[in-house]
C-alpha cells in the first residue's frame, strides 16, 4: 500500500509544481477610453469603448485567443437584429488569431452603462480561452469604476449685514459646491430683484467652471437694500 501511494503523491507534487509555475495569457492594462486618452464613465453613457491589452506570457506564440466579457448589470451592450436595436446583457467576445511572445493585442468592447446606475466600482469577469500546448483559460477580474454625474448644490446663503436697513449696502454670499465627479461648465448667477425691491431689477454673470467638489462664494453682486445696483 504504501508503495503505491508514493509514486500517486509524487504525481501529484509534480502536477502542482507544473500549475502553479503555468505561463498563458496576462491582462497587462485596461481602461475606458483608450491606452493613450483615459475616459472617465458615467450613468446614462453609451457605447464607450473599453479597450484590454492582453500579453503572451508563454515563450510560444498562442492561437485562437476568445477573450469573453461577462457583462452583469450596469453594463450591457447593444446589436441590431434586422431593424431592431436589442439591448444585451449577455457576454460579449472578440477571438483574436495569435498573440505572439513581446507582441500585445489590444481589444475593445462597446458597452454602456444604465441611466439609473449607482456610482461606485463594479468588477466584470473577462474569460480568455487560448490554444497552446492545450486548449486553456484564465479569468481575471476588470474593476470598472462609473463616476457620478455633475451636480451643482447649494450650500448656503447669507447677507451682510444680517439685518440692513433702507440705503444700507448688502453683500450676498452664495456658496455653491460641486458634488459630482465631472467638471461644471457655462455657470451663471442670475439674480432676479423684481418681485423684492420697489426698484426691481435683474443681473446675471458668467463664473470660471467648478471642478469636482470645489467650492465657489460671492457669486452674487453688490446689493443696496431697496435698490439694486450692479456692478
Amino acid at each position: 500500500m504504501r508503495r503505491i501511494l508514493l509514486p500517486l503523491l509524487i504525481l501529484l507534487l509534480i502536477s502542482s509544481s507544473v500549475y502553479a509555475t503555468r505561463t498563458g495569457v496576462e491582462v497587462t492594462r485596461y481602461q475606458f477610453g483608450s491606452l493613450s486618452s483615459p475616459l472617465h464613465v458615467y450613468p446614462g453613457d453609451n457605447n464607450v469603448p473599453l479597450v484590454v491589452d492582453l500579453a503572451n506570457a508563454e515563450g510560444s506564440t498562442l492561437n485562437i485567443i476568445k477573450a469573453t466579457l461577462e457583462l452583469q448589470q450596469p453594463f450591457y451592450h447593444e446589436y441590431f437584429e434586422g431593424n431592431t436595436l436589442i439591448k444585451s446583457y449577455q457576454p460579449i467576445s472578440i477571438t483574436v488569431q495569435e498573440i505572439k511572445p513581446g507582441i500585445p493585442a489590444t481589444i475593445r468592447y462597446d458597452i454602456g452603462i444604465d441611466k439609473n446606475a449607482k456610482p461606485g466600482i463594479y468588477r466584470l469577469n473577462l474569460k480568455v480561452v487560448y490554444v497552446s500546448n492545450l486548449i486553456d483559460y484564465d479569468v481575471f477580474p476588470l474593476y470598472l469604476t462609473v463616476g457620478k454625474n455633475s451636480e451643482l448644490t447649494l450650500m448656503n446663503v447669507s447677507i451682510s449685514p444680517e439685518r440692513p436697513i433702507p440705503g444700507d449696502p448688502i453683500t450676498l454670499k452664495v456658496t455653491l459646491k460641486n458634488t459630482g465627479t465631472t467638471q461644471i461648465k457655462d455657470i451663471k448667477s442670475r439674480l432676479d430683484l423684481n418681485s423684492v425691491t420697489s426698484m426691481g431689477s435683474t443681473s446675471e454673470r458668467p463664473f470660471v467652471p467648478l471642478d469636482s467638489d470645489m467650492v465657489r462664494l460671492n457669486l452674487s453682486p453688490l446689493l443696496h437694500f431697496g435698490v439694486f445696483t450692479n456692478i
